[in-house]
């Protein structure tokens, strides 16, 4: 019931506690009332009409805790909206929140069946972060009401009280006024202290949705209401920082110093007592000689001797635990892990801070008010010979022997948890690009027969710390095969002529992978000239190279993060060969890729080269069809076919069947 209004509605585990009923509570007096409005319309192609979304918070009593109050009104219309409808789910935080229900009702033909009694209650644990090993111990309400019918409509209310302590008495946050629905009216109000200063802002609405506001006394009310609010859809290849939904933003922070200050205290080491365990670390770091050995050192041991485990219960949610107690539990989040390697790099004397990022909102962050609630993630930023490096030790596979060639992430902006920080823009590139070059050789003994084929994937950055952590968690048979069945069916008919293998240059943070394969039908036989014919495809790049299939849009089109691809395809040919139609080289350069290909024809090898580089990760709405036609022209040149007229052919006793069954035999005489 109305999970696409409330984030955090989450993974139920498979532990029930005892059964809990809620008891009924009052509508607490400072609450507004708001009437359902009347389900005059039935809206087509919808499981439910949504009728009313009434949110109230009270931020007037914070030393008994802040209150939410949610108050909502749904009428299911098939039978997938009346089991959405039948259940009712309220999550909280025990450790700092209570629950209060005060309506649990269910209207057919404008009489009102009160479902306190009837309805089954039960409490459960669920875990919204458990496949990311992130723990909080919510709780959660799950309702199922009994005799829901289509048509009836549902109304429940209830509040929350109670706050994260770890914001203290600041007041923030972020609220949908907006869905991928209509709604028939929204109320949002929110209680202050008349002397408390907050800023608002709306985000991507469409129409005009007023702020009422009043002062009385020492309290001031904020009032957001609208009736027919319209459904806001999802177009495909959105990028995540442009939310097609809207929302409202309130904050009491003046600014991100603000902001940057309130994380301050919370990643302090100023009362910081080294324990044992931390010594050892530290002694260990003590004995490298340069300070990028002792930044990669400690990076790694953090990454690898602190497992990725999230306990992030009450204040820790936000607040690290102490390096001593990392160490001892030798597991952490990012805010644990980067606390412990922020308390080690600083105590061989080098510069290093933890940077609050957003993984999702990305260049958007710039455009929101300052709030501690916009951050999803923290990592270490250090300072070497003059140049800012972001490290993250919650990476796992990461590889590298200077700064330069670790993987790196660009988030657009980070939040430096330094006092008196404001928003800083990160680089779209650290040093070196994430770069993937594939090499296939194709060996040609005698058209008629099979074909020798040898793949080399070489990664650099983030794509080897992918397939290193592919490679290790993943068994290479399985991996073999998924790449024999691409094969298989590209050239007719594949079989492994030799066993994959890997090659991983840890120092360098290079890693490469090669296959090799025989080939059935890598000549296919054209029966009108007579003679054979191929296909060179740029296979690695055509998958960067989609086109869009929206083209009218409001939103951006995502292409992706920084990638530099390119695609080697070497044909041998049995004796010298001149072809004669190999094309120029073809060049499509614009402000979002670089895209290329050239041929070198040797006589008895010719060779492909396909590159393709991104200059933008997205494009903009107006430009997408331009984008589109000029993606289109590059797509036509990943692809070539050519002939090889073969009017006299040659006998058994070629060299190049000789050559053939001289491979056979070196390799082990495999079956083809």
């Amino acid at each position: 019931m109305l999970r696409i209004f409330f984030s955090g509605f989450c993974l139920l585990l498979s532990i029930y506690l005892p059964a809990d009923t809620i008891n009924r509570h009052p509508v607490p007096e400072w609450v507004e009332t708001v009437e359902v409005p009347a389900a005059e319309r039935l809206p087509a192609d919808q499981e439910t009409q949504y009728l009313l979304v009434d949110e109230q918070r009270n931020f007037l009593n914070s030393h008994k805790g802040y209150a939410k109050f949610y108050h909502y009104a749904e009428r299911p219309l098939n039978q997938d909206g009346l089991m959405n409808s039948g259940r009712v789910e309220i999550t909280f935080y025990p450790q700092y929140q209570s629950v209060q229900l005060h309506k649990l009702t269910i209207w057919r033909n404008n009489k009102a069946m009160d479902k306190f009694a009837s309805a089954r209650t039960s409490l459960l644990d669920v875990e919204d972060g458990a496949d990311s090993h992130l723990f909080s111990e919510a709780k959660q309400y799950l309702i199922i009401l009994d005799d829901l019918r289509l048509g009836d409509t549902v109304e429940v209310a209830y509040t929350i009280t109670g706050s994260n302590p770890v914001f203290g008495t600041h007041i923030n946050y972020l609220t949908s006024i907006g869905w991928g629905v209509p709604v028939d009216r929204i109320y949002k109000r929110t209680l202050l202290p008349a002397n408390h200063r907050i800023k608002t802002k709306i985000f991507g609405y469409q129409g005009n949705l007023q702020l009422h506001t009043e002062t009385k006394g020492n309290q001031q009310t904020l009032v957001w209401q609208q009736d027919d609010v319209p459904m806001y859809s999802y177009e495909e290849d959105t990028p995540y920082d442009e939310d097609p939904y809207p929302k409202l933003e309130v904050t009491d922070f003046n600014d991100w110093k603000d902001v940057s200050d309130w994380a301050a205290s919370l990643f302090s080491l100023d009362s910081f007592s080294p324990g044992t365990e931390w010594r050892n670390w530290h002694q260990k770091l003590s004995t490298l000689e340069s300070d990028e050995q002792k930044i990669l050192a400690a990076l790694k041991m953090v990454q690898e001797q602190i497992r990725y485990v999230g306990i992030e219960v009450g204040q820790n949610s936000h607040k690290p635990h102490s390096p001593n107690e990392t160490l001892s539990l030798s597991y952490g989040d990012c805010k644990d892990k980067t606390l412990l390697l922020v308390s080690l790099l600083r105590a061989e004397g080098i510069d290093a801070w933890p940077a609050l990022v957003n993984t999702r909102e990305g260049a958007a962050l710039k455009d929101y008010l300052p709030s501690a609630k916009l951050f999803d993630h923290v990592i270490t930023a250090v300072q070497w010979r003059g140049k800012q490096y972001f490290i993250d030790p919650t990476k796992s596979y990461q590889a590298g022997n200077t700064l330069a060639v670790l993987g790196y992430t660009g988030y657009d902006y980070h939040l430096p948890v330094k006092p008196g920080s404001d928003l800083e823009a990160m680089p779209r590139l650290q040093s070196k690009s994430s770069d993937i070059v594939v090499q296939e050789t194709v060996t040609t003994f005698k058209y008629n027969l099979p074909t020798r084929m040898k793949v080399t994937s070489t990664y650099t950055g983030n794509e080897a710390d992918y397939q290193r952590y592919r490679f290790s968690n993943q068994s290479h048979q399985e991996i073999a095969q998924t790449y024999l069945n691409y094969y298989d069916r590209e050239f007719g008919g594949a079989s492994i002529a030799e066993e994959i293998s890997i090659s991983d240059n840890v120092a360098e943070n290079i890693f490469s992978v090669t296959e090799s394969y025989w080939l059935q039908g890598f000549w296919k036989f054209n029966k009108e000239r007579p003679g054979y014919e191929y296909k060179v495809y740029g296979s690695t790049i055509d998958s960067y190279m989609k086109l869009p299939r929206q083209l009218s849009r409001k939103y951006s089109h995502f292409i992706s993060s920084p990638k530099d691809i390119t695609h080697i395809l070497d044909i041998n040919y049995p004796y010298f060969f001149k072809q004669q139609d190999l094309p120029d080289t073809q060049t499509v350069d614009n402000e979002f890729f670089r895209f290329e290909v050239s041929t070198v024809d040797y006589g008895h090898k010719q060779r492909f080269i396909f590159h393709y580089q991104n200059h933008r990760d997205r494009v903009p709405a107006d430009q997408v069809r331009n984008y589109y036609n000029m993606l289109d022209k590059a797509r036509d040149y990943l692809f070539y076919t050519y002939w090889i007229t073969m009017d006299n052919p040659l006998p058994e006793t070629d060299p190049g069947s000789l050559l053939f069954r001289q491979t056979l035999n070196i390799n082990g005489g495999e079956q083809l």
